[in-house]
């Protein structure tokens, strides 16, 4: 599987801190149907601008496949179908540096 990864830093003080942003739940993912037997291949999170100097705006890009049933005349075989999950991800920053992710799946 290939990622990539953001990271983010804060002032804090003389230094800086790591924020940390928990990209790890995805809101919904339980319920996705299509999710269930996929094999994730890519997933890479970038950041797409800041809003205001605690609000930035991210987009997580996903792709999977997985075997689907395929009937070419009396045959029946399982071909690979790829397909891909992407959402926008606003991260609103504390003075703190504990983040909080409003998730929104884009639709193409």
């Amino acid at each position: 599987m290939q990622k990539k990864q953001t990271v983010v830093y804060q002032v804090l003080g003389d230094s800086f801190a790591r924020v940390e942003l928990p990209f790890a739940e995805v809101p919904g993912r339980g319920s996705d149907t299509e999710l269930s037997d996929a094999v994730l291949g890519h997933d890479y999170i970038e950041p797409l601008r800041w809003q205001k100097p605690t609000v930035l705006v991210l987009n997580r890009h996903e792709y999977y496949e997985k075997l689907v049933p395929m009937l070419v005349g009396q045959e029946k075989f399982d071909t690979i179908h790829p397909f891909s999950r992407s959402y926008q991800i606003t991260a609103r920053i504390a003075a703190d540096g504990k983040a909080t992710l409003a998730w929104k799946r884009q639709q193409y």
